[in-house]
């Protein structure tokens, strides 16, 4: 018969990690079923024939005391026999049934109650004769026990302690005894010098002085008196409390009901005059605004005056109508300026309010927004007077110093208005010169533009699109301000860094040179061997245990099923022979 070729399923082999040079590997390749059943095999031979003989054996162990003791007498050897045999049997303590010789007997006022000793006839009562008898012999007994052992049992030690709680209580009732046979003598006393006592004057030296009452005295015995103090029925209490919160709660809700009723049928005629109220104190807010902005065109201190008040309603509850009047004002110049008209002193003011009042920062803002939006229009667009222009892009400015943000329109219109080049120092114009009707001199045309200049620089500064944004400007601006250009220009380029291809870090070769400089010396290295070794020797012997534990319980396991089949099977063999012994004989047909 040709041999079938091993399964490869039987086989398991493992690929290492990580290769190494002259290295043995052990456990590659192995067949985990068939170590298995080795080692079954192995356990089998090991621990079955031990298995097998348990509760088995073939020799005879003396286990008697004493017998292979050449120097223990035979009296000795008895006796120290018959003191196991006694340590064996286990007796409870304090057994009634037990009248052995150790004394322990029940007692009655130091007599023992045996059938002698029990009749008919009273016990003596008198304590003081029979308890210190009593004690005084047991305390005798005690001692000469302790004199003959020199040292006490567990009983003994009991039995001491409770002589010692027995006198304690005894010395406790003969001292009530004496307190009451005074008390009575006191009493009995008394009533003989009562008579005398009494037929004492009342100012007698004889008795004792009585101390009026001051102030205080009376004071506290009038507050023990008073009603206040004293203790009341807490039970009717908080009967009644609970009484009274229970009708004030019915009242309540009725009251609840019959206002529900009654405003059922007006909730909603309410909501709407809250609306009407909301909206009434919305227009009046509004108009108080209106007439503030009018009034902030004025000159002088009433200009000032009105502004602080705008303010103030910014800062207050207010803010929401303010702002409706501001958007309801821009929405009209966006429709003014859509028809090609020019922009009044109030549009002035108004984009120079809004940047005064309102946060130009944000992100987005309900009016800020609209209005930067509403400039970049204009800027788009060609302004004819200058000083209205100059003014709106100062505006501008103000609006992006805080975001940084950019408005191309902004720098494109500023470059259109600056002519060959600047000259002259930086000045700001003002409200009073923007509302003016007159042309600008080319020295204030200059000064403005020169102003606006510096804002530019020192809000986009440090920003990298600097260069490349007023570059153009600079054959433009005057001595002053081209060199502060120029250095903010040449920083920024320093910062530049031209692109480049992305650096990949090389790949290491690997290297077969082990890497000993983290091991530390030899005997850290060996200490460190032993340890892993140990460690590796350790779970591989608490596998080995785990598995001989399951194996054994195994065999216990089975041995337990097949006694229990054993036992079923003969079991049915039984009841089969009684069930065929029972079963009656059956009767012969009698022929006709």
């Amino acid at each position: 018969m040709k041999r079938s070729s091993p399964s490869p399923f039987e086989s398991k082999s493992s690929i290492p990690k990580f290769s190494v040079l002259n290295k043995q590997t052990i456990g590659i390749k192995g067949k985990p079923s068939a170590s298995k059943s080795r080692a079954l095999e192995a356990r089998k031979n090991a621990f079955l024939p031990a298995l097998k003989q348990i509760g088995r054996s073939a020799e005879f162990v003396d286990r008697r005391f004493g017998e292979k003791k050449q120097g223990m007498t035979m009296d000795e050897k008895m006796l120290e026999r018959f003191r196991r045999e006694r340590m064996k049997k286990k007796k409870p303590s304090f057994n009634l049934e037990d009248d052995g010789g150790d004394g322990l007997t029940l007692t009655h006022r130091g007599r023992t109650l045996d059938e002698d000793n029990l009749s008919d006839e009273p016990l003596h009562s008198d304590e003081d004769d029979l308890l210190p008898s009593f004690f005084a012999n047991h305390q005798r007994e005690r001692e000469d026990d302790f004199a003959q052992n020199g040292e006490l049992t567990k009983e003994e030690v009991m039995k001491q302690v409770m002589a010692k709680s027995k006198l304690a209580r005894f010395q406790r009732q003969q001292a009530n005894s004496e307190n009451a046979s005074l008390c009575d003598d006191l009493d009995a006393s008394f009533s003989e010098i009562l008579p005398a006592l009494k037929s004492l004057p009342v100012n007698s030296p004889l008795l004792p002085t009585v101390r009026k009452d001051d102030d205080y005295d009376s004071l506290v015995k009038q507050l023990a008196w008073d009603k206040k103090s004293k203790p009341t029925d807490r039970t009717g209490l908080e009967l009644a409390q609970k009484e009274k919160a229970l009708s004030k709660e019915a009242a309540l809700l009725e009251g609840k009901r019959k206002r529900m009723e009654d405003t059922e049928g007006d909730a909603l005629d309410e909501q709407g005059d809250e609306d009407d109220e909301r909206e009434r104190s919305l227009k009046l807010v509004m108009s108080q605004a209106d007439h503030l902005f009018s009034k902030t065109l004025a000159e002088g201190k009433e200009a000032q005056e009105a502004y602080s008040q705008l303010r103030a309603l910014v800062s207050t509850r207010s803010v929401i109508p303010v702002a409706r009047l501001f958007r309801l004002k821009l929405s009209s110049l966006r429709a003014r300026l859509s028809k090609k008209k020019k922009t009044t002193k109030d549009d002035l003011m108004l984009f120079h309010l809004i940047g005064k009042l309102f946060s130009t920062s944000d992100r987005h803002h309900i009016v800020a927004t609209p209005a930067l939006l509403l400039l970049d229009h204009i800027f788009q667009n060609e302004v004819k007077h200058q000083r209205s222009l100059l003014f709106l892009m100062q505006t501008c400015l103000s609006y992006l110093k805080d975001s940084k943000r950019v408005m191309p329109s902004f720098i494109s219109s500023l470059l259109k208005l600056i002519p060959q080049k600047l000259d002259g120092e930086p000045r700001a114009i003002t409200f009073e010169e923007a509302i003016k009707t007159e042309e600008l001199t080319p020295e204030d045309l200059n000064a403005h533009l020169s102003f606006l200049l510096s804002e530019c620089k020192s809000i986009y500064g440090a920003e990298p699109f600097f260069v490349e944004t007023f570059a153009p400007f600079l054959p433009l601006l005057p001595k002053s301000l081209k060199s502060s250009f120029k250095n903010a220009m040449s920083s920024l380029w320093k910062t530049r860094v031209p692109l480049t291809l992305y650096k990949k870090k090389a790949l290491s070769l690997p290297m077969l040179t082990p890497d000993l400089s983290h091991e530390g010396t030899r005997e850290e290295r060996e200490t460190s061997r032993l340890q892993k070794a140990l460690k590796r020797e350790q779970k591989g012997a608490k596998r080995e245990l785990r598995r001989d534990s399951a194996f054994m319980s195994q065999q216990k396991l089975d041995q337990r099923l097949e006694s229990d089949r054993k036992y079923q099977e003969r079991l049915r063999q039984v009841m089969g022979t009684i069930a065929n012994d029972s079963r009656e004989p059956k009767r012969p047909r009698h022929k006709k």
